[in-house]
This record gives structure tokens, C-alpha cells and sequence, in this order.
């Protein structure tokens, strides 16, 4: 999938669009804590046939964190009717 493909198709309820993953090969299934201490694996639990939206940042950045974090707002506000269900960003 090119890139163009990846983002638009974040835009469309397709449900039946194919999407390349490098599943559990790629991504580490290690034990996490959510916030309410719930213990959760990455892979099987978080991301396994989702489309996911993984964003890291710095606890006290001034650089480019404020306008990424603006741009992700942008995104959760266009697509909010898809997260949680479809879509999720951790």
C-alpha cells in the first residue's frame, strides 16, 4: 500500500479495504498497565486487527509536540465518529 493510499483510505467507512500487516512478526506483545491498571498485551490486546493512530512524545517538549499534538486534535475531530470503534489512537 503507498502512501497516499495509507492516508486516504483513514478517511473512508470501507470496511471491506485490505490493509497490509506485519502483525505480531513486527510488533512486540509485551505486558502493559492501562490507566486503570488493567494489565493489557500490546499486540494481542491493543493493536491486533485495528487501525491504530500511535503517537510518542516527550512529557516536556516545546518543540514540535504542541503542533502535533493540535494537528492530532484536528484528526480526532473529522474521524470521532470512527474512534474507539474502528479506529483508535494511543
Amino acid at each position: 500500500m503507498n502512501r497516499r493510499n495509507l492516508f486516504t483510505s483513514f478517511a473512508k467507512d470501507d470496511k471491506t479495504q485490505s490493509a497490509t500487516s506485519y502483525g505480531a512478526t513486527r510488533f512486540t506483545n509485551a505486558v502493559l498497565r492501562t490507566q486503570e491498571n488493567k494489565e493489557v498485551r500490546f499486540y494481542d490486546d491493543l493493536i491486533k486487527g485495528k487501525q491504530v493512530v500511535i503517537n510518542l512524545m516527550y512529557a516536556t517538549c516545546e518543540g514540535a509536540c504542541p503542533l502535533n499534538t493540535a494537528n492530532l486534535i484536528k484528526v480526532h475531530k473529522a474521524l470521532k465518529h470512527r474512534m474507539g470503534k474502528d479506529l483508535f489512537f494511543y
